[in-house]
């Protein structure tokens, strides 16, 4: 063989490295475009695997394998430009990992559930198959994920607004909390007779028995449009917390929130994602929900 077809062959497998090592990057360019998130990325894999490519472009071009560096320049930017993107959505303070002691997820689900009836079992049942009932119709924006127990939950979970902003070093206070705030936004274009705001308050009180959630008052208010905007607004105080809902009927607008920092934060968790559920069954099939969390409350070292 001669050196000239030896070179030849060489330029094509330097092209053909090049190409696959790009097609292996992409399902990770997809998957943080589509879900704007970069979590899945480790602040390490990417050092590592920029360093290793620093390393082969160095290499190829002193040996001058013009087609080997060629290609792995387009990588090495596109994966320069993944490194700013994680920078830029999660900061530098997501990179190192949290020494704080994370919130208890309380009681488990059994716990939760207890002291329902044997028609709200079958009622939680249908609930608890929320991914499964899921309307492809829908669209949901935030990325937070209502069935994801709260026990593991860290700072860098809590903050889930579609556009990120870089967190600097003060803006955690604590690395523990004792809860969060749920927060769901939903647009629906159905016309919303006034008395859903009272079902929804019924089915409030309803999902926080359920889940072993203490309801200490409640109450509802129905808006006719001559003093406020169509509408209602729901409240729910519950023990060590509360949860509401206020609607612009008019405008096809209504809002839920929710804090988790009761005895058993998790057990209020799940009420938020079956209100979800709830919404979604009533709200109509065009209706589009955010979902945002923050976190509530610091807890010193030592302290619950």
């Amino acid at each position: 063989m001669s050196i000239s077809s030896f070179d030849a062959k060489a330029e094509i497998l330097g092209y053909v490295g090049g190409v696959v090592l790009a097609v292996a990057l992409l399902p990770q360019l997809v998957h943080t475009l589509k879900t704007r998130s970069t979590k899945d990325i480790s602040y390490g894999w990417q050092l590592v695997y920029l360093l290793g490519l620093v390393l082969n472009y160095i290499y190829f071009f002193i040996i001058k394998a013009t087609a080997a560096w060629a290609t792995l320049t387009i990588e090495l930017l596109f994966c320069i430009w993944l490194l700013v993107l994680k920078i830029k959505i999660d900061g530098f303070e997501m990179c190192r990992k949290s020494n704080g002691k994370h919130i208890s997820g309380g009681k488990d689900d059994a716990a939760c559930n207890s002291g329902h009836t044997d028609l709200e079992s079958r009622d939680l049942e249908n609930t608890s198959g929320l991914d499964k009932a899921i309307n492809h119709a829908i669209c949901i924006h935030g990325n937070v994920d209502l069935t994801r127990s709260i026990d593991g939950l860290m700072y860098k979970d809590a903050i889930r607004f579609r556009h990120s902003t870089i967190i600097g070093p003060n803006t955690l206070v604590k690395d523990a909390y004792r809860g969060f705030h749920i927060m769901i936004d939903a647009v629906f274009t159905i016309e919303l007779r006034a008395e859903f705001g009272n079902d929804l308050l019924a089915k409030m009180c309803t999902l926080a028995k359920m889940h072993g959630v203490r309801v200490v008052h409640d109450h509802a208010e129905i808006f006719d449009g001559t003093v406020s905007p169509p509408g209602f607004a729901a409240v729910v105080l519950l023990d060590e917390s509360h949860m509401s809902a206020h609607c612009y009927s008019d405008q096809g607008k209504l809002a839920f929130d929710v804090f988790t920092c009761g005895a058993n934060p998790d057990c209020t968790r799940k009420v938020a994602r079956d209100v979800l559920f709830y919404l979604r069954q009533n709200l109509g099939s065009d209706a589009k929900y955010e979902i945002h969390r923050l976190p509530r409350f610091p807890v010193q070292e030592g302290i619950r």
